[in-house]
Formats: C-alpha cells, sequence, structure tokens
C-alpha cells in the first residue's frame, strides 16, 4: 500500500536509509525531527510524515538532500510504501508512531535546508575541475559513477575515481565509508542508461552501411546445438501435455554434456558443451530416474547441471539466469522444463502478443548476448490446426520472438510423432521420430513424408502378399483411406516397378 505525498495531500516525508549513510546523516542534522508519524520500513530505515507548508512552492522529491547522503525528501508527485505493506526482505512496514498523531509541521530548520537546496547557486552544475563545495558533493559524486558505469567501468574502477575526486576536488572530504557506499550502488547495475527510475538499457548506436558494403561482408554461421534442428538464441519446444517433450529435451541435454549425439542419428553428433537444465515440473527425483534410462550405467555429467526450483522471470528469474551465465561462460544450452513455471503473468490491459514479444525479445536477447540456446518447453492446445505454429498456447508473440519453433505432435499410445521445426535461420521441415521407451529415447526416423510413404508402401505389399490383387476401390476399404489418395500411392509404385495391374484392372506385385 502507498500513501501519496506532496502539496495534493498534504504531506512531507523524510526518508531515512541506513543502507546509504542515513542514520550518520540524521544525527549531523542542524535540528531533530518533531513527534509525528513515523513508520519503519522493511529496509530498517524509517520514513518521518510531516505536514506539508502552506508556503511550500513546488518542493520535489530529493535524493541524498542536500549533501546528506541516505536521505531523500518525498514530496510532490512521490509516494512512500506504507505498513503493513511487505519489504523485500520478507520484512513488514510498521508503525512506529501512528496516524492517530496528528503530523508535525516542518521544524523551520529543514524548511532553511530546503530553501538552500533549490536555491539557483544548488542547482548549477559542478564543472570538472571545479571544487565541490558541501551540499553538492553527494549529488556530484553519484551523477559521475552514472557517467562511469554507462561507459562500462566496474565497481573498483568507480571506486578508485571517486575516492581521488573526493580527496582533490571536494572542499571538505566525504568519508571513505560513503564514498563506498556511492560506488556500490552504481556498480552492481548493468552498463545502460542510467535514470531517476533506475536503470535501463542503453539504446544501441545506429549504425548504417550501403549495399556495396553490406555485399562484402562475411556473416559468421550460427551455432547449433543439434545440427540443422536446434539452433543458438531463443527456442521453443512444443506439445500437448504427456507426449514426450521432456524425454525429448532431456535426451538432447545429455548428448550436449557429453559430446554424443541426438535423436539416435550418428550423423547429428553434437559438440560438447555445459547444460543447465531447469527440472521445474518433474523434479530432481523423477528427472534422476529419467537419466537412469537414457544413461544406464554410464555416469551422469557433470556437465550437466539441475535445478527443480526457479524465480519467476518479472521475480529476479531473468537477472539470475544473466548471472548464471555469466558464471558459466561454457554453458551452451539452457533448457526451462517449463516455460510456464517462470513466465510472468500478463498485467491487466496488456494486449497478448505485446506482452509475449516482450517476455520473449528479453530472452531472446540474453541467449544472444551470451551466444547460447535457450530452449523453453511449452504446451500445445487441445486440439490441433492445420498449421502446427497454431497449436503452441498463447498468443503468436512468443513464437515471433523466438528464433526457432519445434512442435512436437503425437497420438496418445502411439510410438510415431512428427516434429515440426521451423526458424529464422532454418529450412522449414517435418521430421518422422520414434520413441523407444526402453532407452527413453526419440529417434530420428528421416522426413515424414518419405517415412509416411515408407510405411503406406510396405502396408500395401503386405496386403497384396496375403489376399492377392486388388482393386484401388478394394484397397482403399482396406486400409481405410480415400481414393484419390490410394490411387496416388498405387500408380507411384507402379511407375516405380514394384507393382503391374492384371487384366481385371487389380494391382499386384510384379
Amino acid at each position: 500500500m502507498g500513501i501519496a505525498t506532496g502539496k495534493k495531500s498534504g504531506i512531507i516525508v523524510a526518508d531515512i536509509d541506513p543502507r546509504n549513510g542515513g542514520n550518520e546523516s540524521k544525527e549531523s542534522l542542524p535540528g531533530t525531527f518533531p513527534f509525528t508519524p513515523t513508520s519503519a520500513t522493511g529496509g530498517d530505515g524509517e520514513h518521518i510524515l510531516m505536514k506539508y507548508p502552506d508556503n511550500g512552492v513546488g518542493i520535489k522529491n530529493d535524493m541524498d538532500f542536500a549533501d546528506f547522503a541516505g536521505i531523500d525528501i518525498k514530496s510532490d508527485g512521490g509516494f512512500i510504501v506504507a505498513p503493513p505493506s511487505r519489504h523485500v526482505s520478507g520484512k513488514n512496514y510498521r508503525w512506529k508512531i501512528g496516524l492517530k498523531t496528528s503530523l508535525a509541521p516542518v521544524p523551520a530548520w529543514f524548511l532553511e535546508l530546503i530553501e538552500k537546496e533549490n536555491s539557483p547557486e544548488r542547482k548549477t552544475p559542478v564543472l570538472l575541475g571545479e571544487t565541490i563545495p558541501k551540499g553538492k558533493r553527494v549529488k556530484t559524486l553519484r551523477s559521475l559513477s552514472g557517467t562511469m558505469r554507462r561507459r562500462g567501468m566496474n565497481e573498483p574502477a568507480i571506486l578508485a575515481a571517486l575516492e581521488a575526486i573526493n580527496q582533490t576536488q571536494c572542499e571538505e572530504p566525504l568519508p571513505d565509508s560513503k564514498i563506498k557506499d556511492i560506488a556500490r550502488s552504481y556498480g552492481k547495475y548493468e552498463p545502460g542508461k542510467i535514470t531517476g527510475k533506475g536503470i535501463t538499457p542503453a539504446p544501441p548506436a545506429i549504425q548504417f552501411v550501403n549495399g556495396r558494403e553490406l555485399q562484402s561482408i562475411e556473416f559468421k554461421e550460427p551455432s547449433w546445438i543439434v545440427p540443422g534442428i536446434l539452433p543458438e538464441g531463443l527456442c521453443l519446444l512444443s506439445a500437448r501435455p504427456k507426449k514426450g517433450k521432456t524425454w525429448c529435451a532431456l535426451s538432447v541435454s545429455v548428448a550436449k554434456s557429453t559430446g554424443g549425439y541426438a535423436l539416435g542419428k550418428p550423423d547429428l553428433r553434437v559438440s560438447q558443451g555445459k547444460v543447465a537444465y531447469l527440472c521445474l515440473e518433474d523434479k530432481l527425483r523423477r528427472t534422476k530416474k529419467r537419466l537412469e534410462i537414457i544413461l544406464g550405467d554410464a555416469p551422469f555429467s557433470e556437465d550437466l547441471i539441475l535445478a527443480e526450483s526457479w524465480p519467476r522471470l518479472d521475480k529476479g528469474g531473468l537477472e539470475a539466469l544473466r548471472d548464471f551465465l555469466k558464471e558459466h561462460s561454457d554453458c551452451k544450452l539452457v533448457v526451462v522444463d517449463s516455460y510456464a513455471k517462470i513466465k510472468p503473468p500478463r498485467p491487466k490491459n496488456v494486449d497478448a502478443y505485446d506482452f509475449d514479444m516482450s517476455v520473449g525479445g528479453a530472452l531472446q536477447s540474453l541467449a544472444q548476448e551470451r551466444h547460447v540456446c535457450i530452449l523453453l518447453i511449452y504446451h500445445n492446445r487441445k486440439t490441433e490446426g492445420e498449421d502446427p505454429l497454431d497449436d503452441v498456447i498463447g498468443s503468436t508473440g512468443l513464437t515471433a520472438a523466438a528464433d526457432a519453433v519445434l512442435v512436437l505432435r503425437r497420438g496418445r499410445g502411439q510410438a510415431d510423432a512428427t516434429l515440426f521445426v521451423t526458424g529464422r535461420d532454418l529450412e522449414e521441415q517435418e521430421l518422422a521420430l520414434k520413441f523407444h521407451p526402453q532407452e527413453g529415447l526419440w529417434k530420428l526416423m528421416g522426413a515424414a513424408s518419405e517415412y509416411a510413404m515408407s510405411q503406406e508402401r510396405q502396408e500395401i505389399l503386405s496386403i497384396l502378399r496375403n489376399v492377392g490383387p486388388k482393386t484401388v476401390t478394394q484397397m482403399a476399404n482396406i486400409l481405410g483411406k480415400s481414393k484419390d489418395a490410394t490411387r496416388m500411392n498405387l500408380a507411384r509404385m507402379k511407375g516405380a516397378g514394384i507393382l503391374g495391374i492384371n487384366e481385371k484392372g487389380e494391382y499386384q506385385i510384379i
């Protein structure tokens, strides 16, 4: 819950943050705050609520107010979080002095500091090389820290620069502890654009090339996890529940972590690399049983790293994944089983396509940044459509963001399935797979059209051997297929010299 601050609500708040030196700064203030409603924050600080002055004109929010590190002013356009809200630390906000106490007026000494802070000379920025006076030290050093972090400097480099500026340019140097706090507060972020609302990625520099220059550029071929099927980038493997997608993803993970071959094909050799497998649905116990079936007596690979829990993407999951990939730079495949476990809920009044596209785009950017394949395991709709991409549940935003989409279609209880594969750098294809439960493996049988034709031909030959020559109509009835499809298959087999036609117009084996 929040309480609005500023002239409209009649409330001004002194926000004391001990993590940034607020308690020490409070002790050094020229006066004390009155007895007034005060709340303890979840971060062990406090919000001191006072009555907005009647003559207060345009008192704005102010970070590190009047050079007192760790003391912020919450006023026009701002708000504070109110008790009994829960802080990210797990603690609850609570009232130290409740709202039954009347708001006390802002003390004179505090108003004097506000007036000085809003004076024109205080608002004039300090130029590089000038002496930094008291009242501008913290803000100036924070501004410099933001500039340095934007340009890619890390925390130790920022700290070294701030220490030198503090000693040589500040009219009265700040304590070393406050310099370290400033460097730490900016060094923890990714390099990017620093704003009043936090840090957002810096916009990429726009570069233009003309047609002649483009013709001369040699682009690197995309890297593959499974050659021709699973590329680097954001990928999606979708199927209806209990159709074998986890078996498929787990066997590919084993192949990658051991340098084996994928989908039972020796020509699909996979280069060895580290794999992160988030088994968020099956958990570790069941995943271990599946690995024992796939690997038999072989030892589990140390390069297969598993986790059975992960925060949602909007609750730190994306940052946790980025940190993991930084720590494990040799990781080449991340499997999320399933994406539904980490997908953020869509806010009300937000377009489904735009939301899915933005979440997918964030994952795609991370995959491209770290040169890794992030494979999301997802679910299909209950009914199959003509286009396999329409099977994927939700909007088309996620499939649009993905570099590759794999859709597994399989009838319940059947051993055979088709894997539809499409993507930006992929040739669209439909593959035939056969599941071998004793090994826990899907094996690639070839192109689905060729494999289906081979099966139909074997079925036709078996019928003709067992019951003798048949007409097109008779064969169609036995096969349970249309006359047109049956006539086409029989004609192709006749053209291939496998079948002939007798005087009765019946097809027979030559």
